[in-house]
């Protein structure tokens, strides 16, 4: 009737991009730490809610005719959401999910396992 997720995430992302007389760099960490709580009072159906923490620190490096070093860092980390959760069979599901925060929006997730 009860569950209790945590999840945690870690990347590291580095591109670059040149032209005749310029080049940029964009290299930049993101981790991820969140917590789930699944109450499902029924078998077909489930309320979640959360909490999430993003930590974002990267940099954009241009060289060429401008030479810059440009930071950039997440200015929200805290994320947070809630949904509902109908099982529509023994393999799939619908599901409305609101998110608050780092993330805003709403998500219609349509599952089906195979």
């Amino acid at each position: 009737m009860l569950h209790l997720g945590l999840a945690f995430a870690y990347d590291y992302q580095s591109t670059q991009g040149s032209s005749a007389d310029q080049t940029s760099d964009f290299v930049w960490h993101t981790g991820m730490v969140g917590i789930d709580i699944i109450l499902a009072p029924a078998a077909q159906f489930s309320v979640l809610t959360g909490v999430s923490l993003t930590y974002l620190d990267g940099e954009q490096r241009v060289s060429g005719n401008l030479n810059q070093i440009i930071p950039f860092n997440e200015d929200e980390p805290v994320g947070y959401y809630a949904g509902l959760n109908l099982r529509t069979d023994a393999t799939g599901s619908i599901g409305l999910k609101w998110h608050g925060g780092t993330m805003q929006g709403v998500e219609f997730v349509f599952r089906r396992e195979f």
